[in-house]
């Protein structure tokens, strides 16, 4: 093999060094070990620690995607919990994606400096870099869905149906790790029977044959979450809740903090729960629960159609748009501790190129047949719900080859003004100013909740009073008290669990240790009543 007419090597290698180079960084930083319930990452990492141990079903319906934790749990029984070894496969994963990239664009009769440049686009991106060293499903479901979308975009009439099953039965083991698949395994039905309409060699059999081996992972998920409560639940019970938190009066497009609930992944499911269980009077199950929440997404979608236009509208504009939205926010946090990506060069490497390549591929690729459908039924499976650059990630390789087939099509375009209209109007939605919340105190309380709990008190004040600088915020003023309390200053600590107190009356948290510190302090009296109220939240 020759190096030199494969670029697609040198690519997949160059995105090999890149991450190779951020797992390391990575792993001398403060946040190379998830935050026990911090958020997604240890939810992962726990359920394939137990996974490893031989769990592979929960004991209930299943609430979460089950794919990417039995992948991470095969890793862990062969590396026992070891976060560097599973970063190192993600990496090469994600240098693999690229190097796909190439080789998907270069079968499309793209030119290879075009191929070339829309692999390196997705191998410098940073979101794609630094979930790859991180225990998540985004690296994963990338790759899949860009294998998926090469081997059905190879499909012909001709090929038997044992082919047509089997990529059937890859796109449902991808649809046990990314629900956007039931949305492109419908697509590719509707391309199929569009196609068949016009061409009469086309076998409706094999469609039948490709949808069969898409059900076939799923039935024993499906399977499992019936033995366990006797309601049909398809994959995961918090899809109903998740429709709810991108579809209601105070939704923006991204995901936003509901009223009263808690952050993080465990305890944000845990209170919707209970929300649901005082609402109905009774306690509820997983079906219950999923349909409580998607119920009070419909109705707010029935009373308030043209608002739901409006915010579908947003989520369409956010999709394409150059800010990455990433609710783990680990790349300012990186940044705030000098890890990694701290030059200015490297801000400008952000979605914005992908998206303005992929939103002009998009529009102009030509000999692309199904998969502009696989890339659009992929994007409205996430405008369905909410935008962050994580999810959005998933979608990114494919739009740097229709950005590569799209840019080839310009190449020999001879309708200049137009192609010139058609690229303005895409650079004009990108980088149209959008209103975004000021995420920077929330950065800086991470960062404090960190340092926290690697035992650094005194770095999480500084990262505690430099979010307090920009906004008064609750959650400062709790990990402030925390970080005094380990200090051993229980009057600071007593002030800053009273000042989130006073900001969220309703903090049981905050209500909890105060009463520690005052017991501390030998004021029994005042400490049994907050610990009172504090155990009456939960």
């Amino acid at each position: 093999m020759k190096f030199k007419n494969r670029p697609e090597i040198w690519v997949g290698a160059a995105a090999f060094l890149l991450r190779l180079w951020f797992l390391q960084c990575f792993q001398g930083s403060i946040f190379f070990e998830p935050i026990a319930n911090g958020n997604d990452r240890a939810l992962y990492d726990r359920l394939a620690q137990e996974i490893a141990r031989g769990r592979i079903m929960p004991p209930g319906v299943f609430e979460y995607m089950p794919l990417y934790p039995w992948f991470l749990g095969m890793l862990y029984a062969v590396a026992p919990a070891n976060l560097w070894f599973a970063g190192f496969v993600g990496t090469i994963m994600d240098a693999c994606t690229a190097a796909g990239i190439v080789f998907f664009a270069r079968r499309l009769q793209v030119r290879t400096p075009l191929a070339v440049l829309g692999g390196a686009l997705y191998a410098i991106y940073p979101i794609a870099i630094v979930y790859s060293a991180l225990t998540m499903p985004n690296t994963l479901n990338t790759f899949l869905l860009l294998c998926f979308a090469w081997f059905v975009h190879g499909l012909k009439s001709s090929d038997s149906p044992g082919k047509w099953f089997a990529v059937g039965l890859f796109g449902g083991v991808l649809t046990l790790g990314f629900a956007g698949m039931l949305l492109v395994t419908a697509a590719c039905l509707i391309f199929w029977i569009a196609r068949g309409i016009r061409e009469p060699s086309s076998k409706p059999v094999l469609w039948i044959v490709f949808l069969a081996g898409v059900i076939l992972p799923i039935l024993p998920v499906s399977i499992h979450n019936w033995r366990a409560e006797h309601h049909f639940v398809l994959i995961t019970a918090h899809g109903g809740f998740n429709f709810y938190m991108g579809n209601h009066e105070n939704a923006t497009g991204y995901p936003v903090q509901i009223e009263g609930f808690r952050g993080d992944a465990g305890s944000l499911l845990f209170d919707a729960r209970q929300e649901a269980q005082k609402k109905l009077g009774h306690p509820v199950t997983s079906k219950e629960f999923a349909s409580y929440w998607s119920g009070r997404a419909w109705e707010f979608i029935r009373q308030h159609p043209w608002q739901e236009a409006k915010l579908l509208g947003a989520k369409t504009l956010k999709f394409w748009n150059y800010y990455d939205y990433d609710d783990l926010r680990l790349i300012p946090m990186l940044r705030l501790t000098r890890t990694a990506f701290n030059g200015p060069f490297v801000r400008t490497l952000d979605f914005v190129w992908i998206a303005c390549w992929g939103l002009v591929g998009l529009i102009m690729a030509r000999r692309v047949g199904v998969l502009r459908w696989i890339a659009l039924a992929a994007m409205a499976g996430m405008i369905a719900f909410f935008i962050t650059a994580r999810y959005r990630l998933t979608v990114a390789p494919l739009l740097c080859v229709l950005g590569a087939s799209g840019a080839e099509s310009l190449m020999i375009s001879k309708t200049r003004v137009r192609d010139g209209w058609i690229v303005l109007l895409a650079a004009l939605t990108v980088m149209l100013p959008l209103r975004s919340t000021d995420f920077r105190a929330l950065d800086h309380y991470n960062t404090a909740a960190y340092l926290l709990a690697r035992n650094e008190p005194i770095p999480a004040l500084k990262q505690s009073h430099a979010g307090l600088s920009i906004r008064e915020d609750p959650s400062l003023y709790f990990v402030e008290g925390n970080a005094w309390f380990y200090l051993g200053k229980d009057r600071q600590a007593e002030n800053a669990f009273r000042q989130a107190l006073r900001l969220q009356p309703g903090n049981r948290s905050a209500h909890h240790n105060l009463g520690i510190v005052l017991q501390r302090e030998g004021r029994t009296k005042e400490a049994a009543e907050e610990l009172r109220v504090g155990a009456s939240s939960e």
